[in-house]
């Protein structure tokens, strides 16, 4: 914030996300007291200046207006100078902000979760998310991103290199005892990675256990 020439200190709205899109380089993000996403970053030596990468927008009375960020964000890198920054947008949709090496794009909308019309089941509505998304990648060209769906569910989303895939319910936890029972999951989730084609995801239960899901080829495993 600027009052008159003198710069005053803020502080930070939000817990961070980092990641590193080349050797010798970290990338950090968090949301400014003003709403607006903030980065800093470090090629090895001293850290930059924090730098206003701008807020999200809504469209309202035909003039898209900002709005402030909102919740923690998510932050992963899928190539050299390759970085997208995910965030939970104003109303509940997945917005990216993408670094393509030269230029930071705009918030874009990556949509919703579909769900079945509850009046009209052979239609289906859009949902917001009900949590912050994580995201981590496996190999140049590929993203996969999380969030807990507004049942309580594991949705997940991914980018190919090519085209974003829509939306798949991963499901939640089932609880046997005394009766087959779903158990929603509560807060945020987080993801990593750790070869090609491997994803492991971990996520908060209501039960307030802790539960691990994994991609090698297949998310079915008993």
């Amino acid at each position: 914030m600027m009052r008159g020439s003198i710069a005053i200190p803020l502080g930070l709205a939000g817990p961070p996300a980092a990641c590193s899109g080349r050797p010798g380089r970290i990338d950090v993000f968090v949301a400014g007291h003003s709403g607006e996403l903030l980065h800093t970053w470090s090629n090895g030596g001293d850290w930059s200046p924090f730098e206003s990468l701008g807020a999200p927008t809504v469209r309202i009375a035909e003039t898209q207006q900002p709005l402030p960020l909102s919740g923690p964000l998510a932050a992963c890198s899928c190539g050299i100078d390759r970085i997208g920054v995910f965030i939970r947008g104003p109303l509940g949709d997945l917005q990216l902000k993408w670094w393509d090496g030269k230029h930071w794009s705009e918030f874009a909308s990556l949509g919703w979760p579909q769900v079945l019309d509850e009046i009209y089941p052979a239609v289906t509505v859009a949902v917001p998310l009900a949590g912050p998304p994580a995201a981590c990648s496996w190999g140049p060209g590929r993203m996969d991103v999380f969030a807990r769906g507004p049942d309580g569910d594991l949705l997940h989303k991914r980018w190919d290199g090519r085209v974003w895939g829509p939306f798949e319910c991963l499901g939640m936890p089932t609880a046997r005892d005394p009766e087959p029972r779903c158990i929603p999951f509560t807060g945020a989730v987080t993801a990593c990675t750790w070869g090609a084609n491997r994803v492991d995801v971990f996520a908060r239960a209501l039960d307030e256990n802790l539960y691990h899901a994994w991609w090698d080829g297949s998310w079915d495993h008993d």
